[in-house]
């Protein structure tokens, strides 16, 4: 994939789930430090939905630029800010850790493939032979895999469909799919 289209998946990847991994990322914060004053207060929490929004936007235009330099300064511009509001450094770093984890948690192979799914998830505890499947067919995808003895120890989540919205080229071919009742 060219340069070029690695940018436009990541953008478009952003824009479709930025509202998502901004509620991500506020709610590791909060899970992290539940006891905080920010964490508590509906005004403080909108305060850093807020800026955890201002994070994306320069993140996505870093990204859209190709220059890091510029999500670079804007987290230096706003250590200074947030320290003005008397919130400590390590916040801004604890945030960015948050980010982190959270666009490796949601990231997709392509944004411009996606689905959504509406329905019910359960864990569930796979029986041995579904763990070596896993475990060999992440191993052949990816590079790694967990292994069997761990897809068995911690479980992995059933996804049961109602609902599934499908699209390569939004809006052209959104699809919508009903699972009978």
């Amino acid at each position: 994939m060219s340069d070029y289209r690695h940018i436009s998946a990541a953008l478009d990847f952003l824009n479709l789930q930025g509202d998502l991994l901004v509620t991500q990322v506020v709610e590791r914060q909060c899970a992290a430090t539940p006891r905080a004053s920010w964490s508590m207060n509906p005004k403080m929490r909108l305060r850093c939905v807020e800026d955890n929004r201002f994070h994306l936007h320069y993140l996505a235009a870093s990204i859209q630029a190709g220059n890091p330099e510029i999500f670079s300064d804007y987290c230096g511009w706003v250590k200074v800010l947030l320290g003005k509001r008397g919130i400590a450094a390590f916040h801004l770093k604890e945030n960015l850790e948050h980010w982190k984890a959270a666009l490796l948690a949601s990231s997709i192979e392509s944004a411009a493939d996606v689905i959504i799914l509406r329905g019910i998830a359960e864990e569930r505890i796979p029986d041995r032979a579904l763990a070596e499947r896993l475990s060999e067919e992440s191993k052949k995808k990816y590079g790694y895999s967990p292994g069997t003895d761990e897809y068995m120890k911690t479980g992995l989540w059933v996804l049961r469909a109602r609902t599934a919205l499908g699209w390569k080229q939004f809006p052209k071919d959104v699809t919508l799919w009903a699972a009978e009742s």
